[in-house]
């Protein structure tokens, strides 16, 4: 943001989702992440609106693989552990 500032110019693009206007059961942790990334962008662009830096958020729709990944209690549960060391890893695999 310090080099757009200085040039007078730029813009940053932050994602987020559909869940981030909206909420859903049961993903309570990842629509209070997007809810985050929606507030911080409208805060950045309020912060920057007079010089010439555009903050902007994309809020894509939910997909197959979200549904997919969010159809079952395990993984569910693996999207909101915060301290298992393979939930990044079961969420990779769930994707593909």
């Amino acid at each position: 943001m310090q080099t757009f500032l200085s040039r007078g110019s730029g813009s940053t693009v932050n994602i987020s989702s559909a869940y981030g206007s909206a909420s859903a059961a049961g993903v309570s942790v990842y629509v209070a992440s997007k809810h985050a990334v929606k507030g911080l962008t409208e805060a950045s662009a309020s912060e920057v609106a007079r010089t010439g830096v555009r903050v902007s958020v994309v809020a894509p729709g939910t997909t197959d693989r979200l549904t997919r990944f969010t159809n079952t209690a395990e993984n569910k549960a693996a999207l909101v552990s915060t301290g298992h060391s393979n939930a990044s890893a079961h969420l990779m695999r769930s994707l593909m």
